[in-house]
């Protein structure tokens, strides 16, 4: 509830103002300083993933590709020409930490009309 300001002297106005200007910024302050938080230092390299200490699994992936901007679907050791999907893919999942760096790659797909898969 707020007091009767108006039979109060301007001197008591005056002080009053000066109180309650004094008690918002003490609270302001106050209020600044608990919300801060601590800045948590980031390292520059990203955390090497543990594979050890996780659950692993083998999983089938299907996918469907546009070859234009590939030089097909087997991944290729030595250097080509343009990307192909299967080493955009597997950096894909490294980088998502989905599979290791050193994890066994295989992609099948099919190529005869009874529709078997052959690798």
């Amino acid at each position: 509830m707020t007091p009767n300001y108006k039979s109060w002297s301007k001197e008591d106005l005056i002080a009053r103002l000066k109180q309650l200007e004094l008690e918002t910024k003490t609270s302001t302050t106050a209020t600044i300083t608990t919300t801060k938080h601590p800045k948590i230092p980031h390292s520059s390299t990203s955390k090497s993933l543990h594979s050890a200490s996780h659950p692993w699994r083998k999983i089938a992936i299907k996918l469907c590709y546009s070859g234009w901007e590939y030089n097909g679907l087997a991944y290729q050791n030595g250097p080509a020409r343009l990307p192909t999907v299967g080493d955009v893919s597997f950096k894909a999942f490294v980088n998502a930490r989905l599979v290791d760096e050193k994890a066994a790659w295989m992609a099948v797909d099919r190529r005869n009309v009874e529709g078997q898969i052959e690798e």
